[in-house]
Parts: structure tokens; C-alpha cells; sequence
């Protein structure tokens, strides 16, 4: 696979960029996963960890995350209290006990009986917290620029929760409108509720989901998609072409078997500090 620098990848995207513009007669897009490509880390789990710390796990939430429990077939503690059982999930996934999916579910809907605007501002917080501005890769950033500035349409696509990746996305510039995202469902009092709108932006859903996403309108060509792990990939094949950032082991273990590529060849990689 072909290791590229910004200037490079800018360079090849525009090269791309006309044929991709004859196939359609709507915008052009790129899309982003968020988590270890756009910025270090995974702001999802900061908001997991967040919750934990806050102990404000409610009831409907705490049902819901027992039922999880039991499904997997998981021993919760004897003092079974929100926190402990919260804890318990995520040791599972760490263990490969639980999977990821689900726990990116989990994650999203465990603010369970909070208000809507209230989980908005405390994710917020999250991220101010964690030092997210730091933790933003300016080399996608760049990427992001020049898109921008050639008409292009970007998109964030994160298996995290819909609050603290807006937040995050509107640091890059990213509407909420551009956001897809892992999204709880919520009551018709804005409270949140133990479950998620499915599918999720999770391996092939994250493809469905930018597919009908771009589907909107007039349509549009979906010119690159940037991502750092297996789940990625269904989203990083639709597009013409596929860049690889710092990829993960799973990733590194899947390109490792086959090769991944788009519509317009074999997927490049990125090198981010």
C-alpha cells in the first residue's frame, strides 16, 4: 500500500476530482471516520468514563445495561449498582466478551433519562476536559481545507455517540447536518431513552448510512473516505478511493489477508503525528 503526505493525497484527490464531478451532478464528497483518524483517542469512550465518574446512571439505563449483562451471559457483581454494572460491560468488551457494536450502543444510550440539551452540554465538557483541541490531527485537518475550499462536501462518520461527536465535528467545522453518528432515541420530552436508532455507524453501517446520506438531494460521488480500523473498511471501499490513517491492528491484520480497495484502485495510506 502506498504511503502518501498531504500534499500528495491533495494532489491525487485532484486528479480524481473531475471525473468524479462528470458522474454526478450534485457535490462531490469526502468522509471522515472520527475516532483515531480526524483526532487521538476515542472520544467515546472519554464519554463513558465521563458518566462512570459522574455516578448520574438512572434507572432506565441501569435496566437496560443489566439486560446486556445477562444476554452475554455476563456474572455482574454482587453489589450491583450502575456504576459497577457499567464497569462491568466495559471490561467485558476490553476482554473480547462483549462486542463492539454493543458497546458502542451502551455508550450512546446510558445517559438513559437524561434530557437531550443536558447530555449536549456535558459532552461538551467532556471534550474541553480531555483536551480535545490538542488531540486533532492537522494533517486531516489540511485534507478538510482543501476540500472545503474546492467545493467539496465533508462528512464525520463515527460509531461514537451523536452529542460528544457534533461537539467534536463543529471544532473541525462540521455541521450537525454532516454528522453521522451512533444517535439514542429519545422520548417526546427530549428524554433520552435506553436504546439507539438503528443501524448504527458500525462496519456495513456505516456504509448504508453515508449511502443514504448521499442519496439525499441530487446525490453525490463519494470521492474518498479516510478511517483507522476494520470497521471501517464497507465506508473506506465505497469510495474511489480508500486512505488508510495509522491504522489499528485489526486493520493491519485484515490488509494483511486481502487487499483493500475502492472504485478507482487500491487504497493509499496516511501518516498522521
Amino acid at each position: 500500500m502506498e504511503t502518501l503526505t498531504v500534499d500528495t493525497l491533495v494532489a491525487r484527490l485532484e486528479a480524481l476530482l473531475p471525473q468524479a464531478s462528470s458522474a454526478t451532478s450534485a457535490t462531490v464528497a469526502l468522509a471522515f471516520d472520527g475516532d483515531g483518524t480526524l483526532w487521538k483517542g476515542d472520544i467515546g469512550e472519554d464519554f463513558f468514563h465521563a458518566m462512570v465518574e459522574s455516578g448520574d446512571l438512572r434507572p432506565a439505563a441501569v435496566d437496560a445495561m443489566r439486560a446486556v449483562a445477562r444476554q452475554a451471559g455476563l456474572e455482574l457483581p454482587d453489589r450491583d449498582a450502575g456504576v459497577a454494572v457499567a464497569r462491568r460491560l466495559f471490561d467485558a468488551y476490553i476482554a473480547h466478551q462483549l462486542a463492539e457494536d454493543v458497546i458502542c450502543e451502551v455508550i450512546t444510550w446510558m445517559c438513559a433519562g437524561w434530557r437531550g440539551k443536558d447530555v449536549a452540554a456535558f459532552a461538551a465538557l467532556v471534550l474541553k476536559r480531555e483536551g480535545f483541541e490538542g488531540r486533532r490531527h492537522p494533517e486531516l485537518a489540511r485534507v478538510i481545507d482543501w476540500a472545503r475550499g474546492a467545493g467539496l462536501s465533508t462528512l464525520l462518520v463515527s460509531a461514537s455517540p451523536r452529542p460528544i461527536v457534533e461537539a467534536a465535528g463543529a471544532a473541525l467545522g462540521f455541521e450537525p447536518r454532516d454528522v453521522i453518528a451512533v444517535t439514542a432515541a429519545v422520548d417526546p420530552a427530549g428524554v433520552v431513552l435506553p436504546e439507539v436508532v438503528r443501524p448504527i455507524p458500525y462496519g456495513p453501517g456505516k456504509a448504508s448510512l453515508l449511502a443514504a446520506r448521499l442519496l439525499q438531494g441530487d446525490g453525490s460521488a463519494l470521492l474518498a473516505a479516510f478511517g483507522d480500523n476494520v470497521f471501517d473498511v464497507p465506508m473506506l471501499e465505497a469510495a474511489q478511493l480508500p486512505v488508510v490513517v495509522d491504522p489499528k491492528s485489526r486493520l493491519v491484520a485484515h490488509l494483511a489477508r486481502q487487499s483493500l480497495r475502492g472504485s478507482r484502485g487500491e487504497a493509499v495510506q496516511l501518516i498522521v503525528k
